[in-house]
This record gives C-alpha cells, structure tokens and sequence, in this order.
C-alpha cells in the first residue's frame, strides 16, 4: 500500500512538473501576455472615476423613469444596445461595464467579491446622482442586482431579471489550479482562448445566426485588454464573505426567462420563485441566456408591461 502511494505521489509531482514547465514555455513565446488599453480602443460611451477607479457607461434618452443595466459575467455593456435602444423613448438609460470586465478597470489589486461589488455600484449610483432606478441584471448582473436590492432597497424601485444564474454550478476548473504560479495562467488562456470565448458567446443564443460578425467581435475584444487575465484568477480565488439572501429582497421582481438557455436551467427559475414571494416569471419561447439580444422587443414589451401593471405590487 506504501509502495503504492510513493507511486502516485511520483506521478502527481512529475506531471505537476511537466505541467509548470508548459505553462512557463506557453506563457511567454506560445500565448503571451495581452497589452491592449481600454481607452486607445475608443469604446462607445464615456468613463468615469469612482472611488479612483474607472467605469465605463453607456447612457441613452433622458428623463422619465431611470434604468440601469447589467450585464452577465465576461459581458460588457454592449449586450444591452438592441434593449437600450428599445427602452430610450422618455427614459434614461445607463448600461454599465462591470469592474474587471468590458473596458473598466480590472487587474490583481481590485476586490472582486460580491459585496464589494455592492458597494463599489452604490457609489456608481451616487456619482450618477440616482435616487431610485430599476435594475435590469442578465446572469451574474442580475445575481447583483439581487445583492444590491438587499443592501439598498429604497434606491431599487423594481427589478428585472434575465436568467439569473444563482444557482450556478461551480466553475469546472479546479480551484487549485489557479493559485499555482505559471500554471494558472496557462489555465485562464486555455480556457479563455478567443475560439472558446467565440463558442461560449454563441451559446448563449438558442439560433445562432442572430449574433452578427461585429457583435462576435465587440465580445471578444475586452478580453484584449491588460489585466484580464488577473481579473478572472481573482474572480475564482476571492470568496465572498457576505451571504446574500433572495428571500429577503423585498421589492417587486420580474424574471424573464429564455426556454432555451443552456446555462441556466429552468429548474433554478423555479427554485427563486419559490424563494421570493414577490417575484413573477415570464418565459420567452426559442430564446437562450441572452434574451436580451436574441428577443430585445419581446423583452421589452414584457419589462414596459410589467412597469405599467399599477396592480403588480399586490397582486404579486
């Protein structure tokens, strides 16, 4: 049985050796380092600086009620455009680049965990001099959303979900992977190569033919930016401290849910409308996760609906 073991701890260190060896040859003259700059890349929008770091916000229309969107993990503002556009009549608009992902900042030093996050959106809201706002969140942005509902109910006059991923399974790389120097480099570029980024984008659309070419590009382009790389090992190594609960969001909630979306099943729509007694679900047929670009009239006439429903907050 020892003989045994000192043979597996053999083969664990040799192939954890080859494997340093790769990624140390891989990082620098296969797969090197990203260098683009957010700003020399002239993005849509204007930035601002909050609490010394920068965001990135898209604004549309003027007065009437005030939205603010965010987007799903690896997104950036740009999934909001067809929704934007639709929404902008008599309203204001802001589509916001989450910390570490589209063109605002991100890198090592910033503190990815959700209550920070929570915090560093209020002072976004702030800065904007927001005093109530309904909150659109797709996937993570919606888990947000939730977050920021809980912390700051009275500045959340309603949200909108897009298949919030709260329930979402784990990432299937293991953790380990990316505290070992070199090697967890080499994880993030292999799994965020641009042919694996251009898939996972299109999976999110149950008819792939919706996405345009320039769409599949202003996706992938953020992921060129310096500091991306550290964002996502970051992202996966830093643990929350602060439990949010659904349960406890108090204001009035619509869930838009693709029937096709392959990252979020329908079963976890259910489970949170169990979860939140103030809470109504629509489904949208032949959708996927980003509802919101494959169905954006669709989405909009079902959140404008929802809005107007004077009855919706006893009835719900």
């Amino acid at each position: 049985m020892i003989i045994f073991l000192k043979f597996i701890l053999k083969v664990f260190i040799s192939a954890l050796v080859l494997a340093f060896l790769f990624s140390f040859v891989y990082n620098r003259w296969v797969s090197p380092d990203v260098t683009g700059n957010a700003r020399s890349m002239q993005p849509e929008g204007e930035f601002i600086t909050v609490d010394g770091y920068t965001v990135r916000m898209v604004s549309y229309g003027s007065g009437g009620r005030t939205f603010v969107l965010l987007h799903d993990f690896g997104s950036s503002a740009d999934t909001w455009k067809k929704l934007a556009s639709y929404l902008d009549d008599d309203n204001t608009v802001y589509a916001l680049d989450l910390a570490g992902f589209g063109y605002s900042d991100r890198g090592a030093k910033i503190d990815y965990r959700m209550e920070k996050r929570v915090e560093r959106m209020d002072r976004i809201i702030q800065t904007l001099g927001i005093r109530e706002a309904i909150f659109v969140g797709n996937g993570f942005g919606a888990n947000l959303a939730l977050a920021y509902a809980e912390d700051y109910p009275e500045k959340v006059g309603d949200l909108v979900l897009i298949s919030p991923s709260l329930y979402r399974r784990s990432f299937p790389i293991p953790k380990f992977l990316f505290k070992i120097p070199e090697i967890s480099s080499t994880t993030v570029k292999l799994a965020f190569s641009p042919t694996r980024l251009r898939k996972q984008y299109l999976k999110s659309f149950f008819d792939q033919t919706v996405p345009t070419e320039e769409e599949i590009a202003n996706y992938l382009r953020p992921y060129t930016i310096q500091g991306t790389e550290d964002t996502i090992e970051q992202f996966y190594t830093q643990d929350d401290t602060v439990t949010y609960d659904e349960t406890r969001v108090s204001v009035s909630t619509l869930v838009i849910y693709g029937n096709k979306d392959k990252y979020v099943p329908k079963a976890d729509m259910d489970h949170l409308l169990a979860a939140m007694s103030n809470a109504r679900i629509v489904n949208i047929e032949n959708v996927g996760h980003f509802a919101q670009e494959e169905a954006p009239s669709t989405v909009g006439d079902e959140m404008l609906n929802f809005l107007s429903d004077s009855t919706r907050k006893s009835s719900i």
